[in-house]
């Protein structure tokens, strides 16, 4: 073997090894230690509610947020040969329960909360602080419909946009709460949105 495929040989293992290592047991066991389980349905499959997000977050931590780099480094972590097609994996990631993401949030929004000091909070208070934002989605008849275009844009250009607003922790900058609703339109502000989470104060 001469100098040069010694390299690429070792540089393949050197890359190997980091996809061996990635993060998604880390994250695998802290959704169970969450106990999403618990709020998701789940049936005998490859992509279980659990792997899935964990593999979407892991996902979405890596420079290379791409469906088949994640697909590829389960491949390579299961001991049965499975298809490196991503499409069993987009299809899971639908099926995803938005009700069991929000509850796995909170979940570790109180646990974080649990861990802070008296000297951290104000008169034995959490401190919250109030943010909002915006974000375009795919243009897609159903985005369309729930949440429409901005007014002064023309029809056919841009994106649908839905308004953000959220409820974070000042010290450990988790997020309380969250709710989404449509940029425009009468009842569709800030204030509004805000009104459906007051309970958390």
């Amino acid at each position: 073997m001469n100098h040069n495929k010694k390299i690429i040989k070792t540089q393949q293992e050197i890359s190997l090894k980091k996809l061996k290592n990635s993060n998604l047991d880390f994250i695998q066991n802290f959704i169970e230690d969450n106990k999403l389980s618990n709020v998701s349905n789940n049936r005998n499959r490859i992509y279980t509610p659990q792997r899935t997000l964990c593999m979407f977050v892991s996902q979405s931590l890596n420079q290379d947020g791409s469906c088949q780099n994640r697909v590829n480094k389960l491949a390579l972590l299961q001991d049965d040969k499975i298809s490196i097609s991503t499409s069993g994996y987009c299809k899971a990631r639908k099926r995803l329960s938005t009700f069991a993401i929000s509850t796995l949030t909170k979940n570790i929004a109180l646990k974080n909360e649990n861990k802070l000091s008296k000297n951290l909070k104000f008169r034995g208070k959490n401190i919250y602080l109030i943010d909002d934002t915006t974000i375009t989605m795919p243009d897609t008849k159903e985005n369309k419909e729930e949440y429409p275009h901005s007014k002064s844009q023309k029809d056919g250009l841009g994106f649908p946009i839905c308004r953000i607003i959220a409820i974070i922790c000042l010290v450990t900058g988790s997020i309380i709460d969250a709710n989404i609703g449509t940029y425009s339109g009468k009842g569709t502000g800030e204030q509004t949105l805000l009104h459906d989470m007051l309970h958390n104060f």
